[in-house]
């Protein structure tokens, strides 16, 4: 399996962009905006190449919808500084990657502050034009979105105090010579935007193998999972667990790696849903249950835009299918569930149960066996794949609860 960094850098973006409530297209907003005022300003093409990646990811600190939704309305609220520092951290951790976290990092700092960070000439202007973009894209959403005609009215006095303190002294002229044209706003419609950063974010080839793969699957997880205090190392004991279950089949080292991607990715789709549905510490009403289960479409949607990961989408997005056919997203029959997706379902379900939820709390091993086994004889669940799991509850409890490992496991290190 060879995947593109670029589809994998989209992919990302995609599931960053979750996150934002409005319509998902934050991250991308941004690196549109930063791009057309680097473009004004005469950079060179590698410099806004390495600009729009940086901007697309400089979010990817945050995990929470109401935490995204209150630094719209307050760029400079304490929570600003701590996802700076955990985007960087995130970002550091691909080896290919690793140039930007220097710049997601100061995204927030201020123009006037940014000498004082260690940061070269070049990592402060991306730095500070990200800013820039984020801001101003702020501006547009607390004005209830970007008609042209208004926005002309009121952004030049929004932005009079922020050359040389916020910005950069020619980047805000830059920007409002850029929201001077017609086109300018035509292109942050979300199909025309869409359409812009594939033209004009193009990497350059650059292949992971499958155990490359599986260290940035970590990274995706780790997102994920920081979207509430209750699924801390949800995926990554899932990761755990699918590994073991896949490693008793028989499972070659290849194929337990596809599959650990599987469940490290498995619920990338979750981050578009609400903290306070996910943290509710009450049943859901109808339409909090028809958004929560949007969240395996959404996984799949993500996953598909990463050409080459095929079954490891299919197996991630199927992770609530049932047997009986009564499960989501796609309903499929019994006979076309693969075994993948069957092991992932039980794994998810027994570390899920192992953990504790706002309305219950963690089930010890015998009753968590018990639960599964009733899944199993209504047909939700795989009874081979939970048969072996209770014949081995204690090693899977032990591998769902574990702690999580940051590096290649033993199945993708085998194949490295």
């Amino acid at each position: 399996m060879q995947l593109q960094l670029g589809h994998v850098v989209h992919a990302l973006s995609d599931t960053i962009d979750l996150v934002d409530g409005r319509n998902g297209m934050h991250g991308k907003r941004v690196a549109y905006l930063a791009c057309a005022v680097a473009e004004r300003l005469g950079w060179s093409e590698p410099a806004v190449t390495a600009l729009c990646s940086a901007a697309l990811l400089h979010d990817c600190g945050i995990s929470s919808t109401r935490e995204h939704e209150r630094l719209v309305h307050e760029p400079d609220a304490p929570e600003a500084d701590r996802h700076c520092r955990e985007g960087a951290a995130r970002i550091a951790a691909f080896p290919t990657l690793a140039p930007l976290a220097p710049v997601i990092r100061a995204h927030h700092t201020p123009w006037a502050r940014l000498a004082d960070t260690g940061l070269d000439d070049g990592q402060r202007a991306r730095a500070n034009l990200i800013l820039l973009a984020d801001r101003v894209d702020g501006l547009l959403a607390r004005h209830g979105g970007h008609p042209a005609t208004a926005a002309r009215d009121w952004l030049p006095r929004q932005l009079a105090d922020w050359p040389g303190t916020l910005c950069a002294p020619g980047s805000v002229d830059a920007l409002l010579a850029c929201a001077a044209t017609d086109d300018f706003w035509r292109t942050l419609q979300p199909e025309e935007l869409a359409r812009y950063l594939r033209h004009r974010h193009q990497l350059p080839p650059h292949p992971l193998d499958l155990p490359a793969f599986h260290r940035v699957a970590v990274q995706f997880a780790r997102i994920v999972d920081a979207k509430s205090p209750f699924t801390r190392a949800h995926s990554a004991g899932v990761a755990r667990l699918a590994g073991y279950l896949a490693a008793q089949f028989g499972f070659d080292a290849g194929r337990r790696t596809r599959l650990e991607i599987a469940a490290l990715l498995h619920d990338v789709g979750k981050l578009r849903v609400p903290d306070e549905i996910i943290d509710k510490p009450a049943p859901l009403t109808r339409m909090e249950r028809a958004v929560m289960r949007r969240h395996s479409y959404d996984t799949m949607q993500i996953l598909a835009r990463i050409r080459g990961l095929g079954e490891i989408a299919r197996w991630a997005s199927a992770h609530h299918e049932t047997l009986e056919g009564g499960g989501y997203p796609f309903s499929p029959r019994a006979r076309d569930l693969p075994l993948e997706a069957r092991i992932l379902a039980v794994a998810d379900a027994f570390q899920a149960l192992s953990q504790a939820r706002p309305y219950r709390p963690g089930l010890a091993v015998d009753a968590l066996v018990e639960q599964l086994q009733l899944q199993a004889g209504k047909g939700r669940l795989d009874g081979e794949v939970v048969d072996l799991a209770a014949t081995r509850a204690a090693a899977c409890y032990a591998a769902a609860v574990g702690e999580a490992r940051t590096g290649v496991t033993a199945a993708a290190a085998a194949v490295s």
